[in-house]
């Protein structure tokens, strides 16, 4: 019998400890708590206070969420 090949899959996402949104007011304030660790997810997504997602709009942009750049609706906080 023929040894089955895995599949693999390959994710990128947002990094949750250099994305600029981890410090903004606007930001999705969603958090989990794993084994006692809180992790705060919400930063990563797609949407926060300014940018709703579809159909409202298309969501953060690339740079903002892949390239840790700074968004023009950041507020310190």
């Amino acid at each position: 019998m023929a040894k089955e090949k895995e599949n693999i899959i390959k994710v990128q996402k947002p990094d949750v400890e250099k994305i600029a949104c981890k410090d903004c007011l606007n930001r999705d304030k969603t958090v989990i708590e794993i084994n006692g660790k809180i992790i705060t997810v919400g930063v990563t997504k797609g949407t926060c206070d300014i940018y709703k997602g579809p159909p409202a709009d298309t969501g953060k942009p690339h740079k903002v969420l892949f390239n840790n750049a700074r968004c023009d609706y950041f507020i310190k906080g």
